[in-house]
């Protein structure tokens, strides 16, 4: 035995299950090499290999590798929520996203961005912040007629067109001009792409 201690019996048994600190017979996955204390477990765990759910439930027919699983599951289709909210009249299925709503009231915001400092309830929102914002730390640069920011001063040059009328990318073919390189190259498949180059080249 290894000695580790825990404050939980059943962390001792997913330990006993889990680490190779035992000295009872071992059961081995074929496929991976992981190995287990009890033929049970191996049972289950090769369901990931092989894709078996023998566990479906009753009402939507979803079917799960886990008898767990399906029974968290089955929450789902409960309209009992056991879990209320002291502040407001919210209540929820499972405890744990009780305790995210309760960030709500208490202002807890665990989730920082490490880009910009601004912190959020959820993880999902901070991924979410992520996503879709321009949250550089680098210097930003910003439009001195309408007050957008960007993070790259190309870019900046870029919009400022919109505010002067300026066309930098004129066709070589016509006498269009665009804002942006990306409206020159849609001009010239669209118009020119069946076109022959009749410049003498």
């Amino acid at each position: 035995m290894c000695n580790k201690s825990f404050r939980q019996s059943s962390q001792l048994q997913q330990h006993k299950c889990y680490t190779k600190c035992v000295n009872i017979p071992r059961y081995k996955c074929d496929v991976c090499g992981k190995e287990f204390n009890q033929s049970v477990h191996l049972k289950v765990h090769t369901r990931v290999h092989t894709g078996e759910k023998p566990y479906k439930c009753s009402v939507c027919s979803k079917a799960f590798s886990n008898c767990g699983y399906l029974k968290i599951h089955m929450k789902v289709h409960m309209k009992d929520k056991p879990y209320k909210c002291l502040e407001c009249d919210k209540a929820f299925r499972w405890f744990a996203c009780l305790k995210c709503h309760m960030r709500v009231h208490t202002g807890e915001k665990p989730y920082k961005c490490s880009v910009c400092n601004k912190s959020f309830h959820t993880s999902s929102d901070l991924q979410q912040h992520k996503r879709f914002t321009q949250c550089v730390s680098i210097p930003r640069y910003k439009c001195n007629v309408c007050g957008k920011e960007f993070n790259q001063s190309v870019r900046l040059k870029v919009h400022m067109t919109i505010h002067t009328g300026g066309k930098p990318y004129k066709c070589s073919m016509c006498s269009k001009s665009y804002n942006l390189s990306r409206q020159l190259q849609r001009h010239k498949h669209r118009v020119h792409s069946n076109m022959p180059d009749c410049r003498g080249k």
